[in-house]
């Protein structure tokens, strides 16, 4: 989702539609800017723009691999990023906040996006030059828009178009100037996010008020800690935030809306570039980020069934490209599709539209790296376990090893890494007390086409003579 960019892995089971496409991207087309939306019967609606001044639409049926029409639209003004919205009747809605124009245009579909109808202008403000994702509502019949760079503001337009002419919009200050966005609270009220790609901040807006008003918006709340790359989504599950921590701890954060302020964040340990998150009809979260890799860069779900209380991670496509502007949506069986920018092999003046199934990959590369690395954080270091990257044959063995890595040099709190207990699943293989800290593991009693969980629980002593405790957790694939 275009927002303007556990250690433990489970590969969680998704029912698969047939001809669903797991873990093989497909080209849609070329151009920039992706974004995606579902529509009836789950049909996926896609659209983009290139160079050339259009905007593209493709229909694509559920299983399909084939866009079924691709339309293009001649926007009659210059390129800017578009956003495909599904009205609760059905109506398919292109949304193009114009930056240059400075307004907001409208083109809509009624029959399920094989013909539009002629561009609307429904708002005489088109906000800063990067536009985030527009949410339907909250108010019946409107749309309501963020932008940032220059100014952070938030308008809300009729689909109608009787608000041309109106220009009002809520100036918001104090959560930085990056990535600013807004997501539905589910209550009638809305939420907006933002960071100044250190540390970030949220507004809130009370159910009945009007997003164009500054008045209507609370003064930023901070989140204290670091933040960068955020990204806020809200469905029938709640309102949650993504966003980046690093490079110096790098890892995701998720965290849920309570109603008055954000839960504590969930962290996954991971280094995400570029993000997006999604809340599907069943309440199920989407999170997803390129890590990379250097057998091919990996797209990376984090999925929750429970509300937010915890994600499952696992690969959904490889490939060496920079997997930028990403978005993700999920059916209501939670199956769904990311889309994503991947290199053109010959013109840097566009990009590859690619589309792939949200359901998890057997491998995570062709050619797997040989070390599957897992991270945990303990006060003052970074500790790391090491697992094979490929499967590992029945009847032999593999290791798995633990290190730590200090951080903040002399004024480091961290001491040593005082113990490491392994553990295959839940049986406990070993106590380890003495450096190097590692486990050899026989294979004979594991069953082949097996994942296997390998867990290091470690305790790290302090300096100041405090023992610290972190379990981190890796898959082991039997081939």
């Amino acid at each position: 989702m275009r927002r303007a960019l556990l250690p433990l892995v489970v590969l969680f089971g998704l029912c698969l539609a047939p001809a669903a496409h797991a873990g093989s991207p497909f080209t849609v087309g070329e151009g920039r800017a992706p974004h995606i939306a579902l529509g009836p019967a789950d049909t996926a609606h896609i659209v983009w723009n290139d160079e050339t001044d259009k905007v593209f639409h493709c229909r694509l049926a559920r299983g399909a691999a084939a866009c079924d029409p691709l339309s293009t639209i001649d926007i009659g003004t210059s390129e800017a990023a578009p956003f495909v919205l599904v009205g609760d009747d059905g109506a398919i809605y292109v949304a193009m906040p114009h930056y240059v124009d400075q307004k907001t245009y409208l083109w809509k579909s009624t029959d399920d996006g094989r013909t539009w109808g002629p561009r609307t202008t429904i708002y005489g403000w088109g906000g800063g030059e990067a536009p985030t994702e527009p949410v339907l509502g909250p108010q019946p019949g409107q749309i309501t828009f963020a932008a940032w760079n220059k100014q952070a503001t938030v308008w809300s337009a009729a689909l109608d178009g009787s608000e041309a002419a109106e220009t009002a919009r809520a100036t918001l200050t104090g959560t930085g100037d990056f990535d600013f966005q807004v997501a539905p609270t589910g209550d009638g009220g809305l939420i907006a996010v933002g960071n100044d790609q250190l540390q970030a901040g949220f507004h809130r807006m009370a159910p009945g008020g009007d997003p164009s008003a500054e008045a209507a918006w609370s003064a930023a709340t901070g989140f204290g800690g670091q933040d960068d790359t955020t990204r806020v989504a809200g469905g029938p599950g709640g309102a949650y935030m993504l966003s980046t921590v690093g490079p110096t701890d790098a890892h995701m954060k998720l965290r849920k809306w309570t109603g008055a302020g954000f839960a504590a964040p969930v962290e996954v340990f991971e280094f995400g570039f570029v993000n997006d998150i999604f809340v599907g009809p069943s309440g199920t979260v989407a999170g997803m980020w390129r890590e990379n890799d250097p057998n091919g860069n990996l797209l990376r779900l984090a999925l929750s069934t429970n509300a937010g209380s915890s994600y499952d991670t696992a690969t959904i496509a490889v490939e060496d490209s920079v997997m930028a502007d990403m978005d993700v949506v999920l059916a209501s069986d939670d199956v769904g599709l990311a889309v994503y920018e991947s290199d053109h092999p010959s013109n840097t003046a566009r990009r590859l539209i690619r589309v792939v199934n949200t359901v998890p990959v057997a491998s995570v590369s062709p050619n797997p790296p040989a070390l599957l690395r897992r991270r945990g954080s303990v006060p003052g270091a970074t500790l790391r376990l090491d697992v094979p990257g490929n499967c590992v044959e029945e009847d032999s063995s593999f290791f798995a090893g633990v290190t730590a890595r200090k951080k903040g040099g002399r004024r480091s709190p961290f001491g040593r890494i005082a113990r490491v207990d392994f553990f295959l699943g839940a049986q406990r293989l070993k106590k380890d007390r003495r450096r190097p800290f590692g486990l050899n593991v026989v294979t004979d009693d594991l069953r082949a086409k097996q994942k296997y969980t390998v867990r290091a629980a470690v305790t790290a002593k302090l300096k100041s003579g405090r023992s610290v405790r972190k379990s981190i957790s890796a898959p082991v694939q039997v081939c």
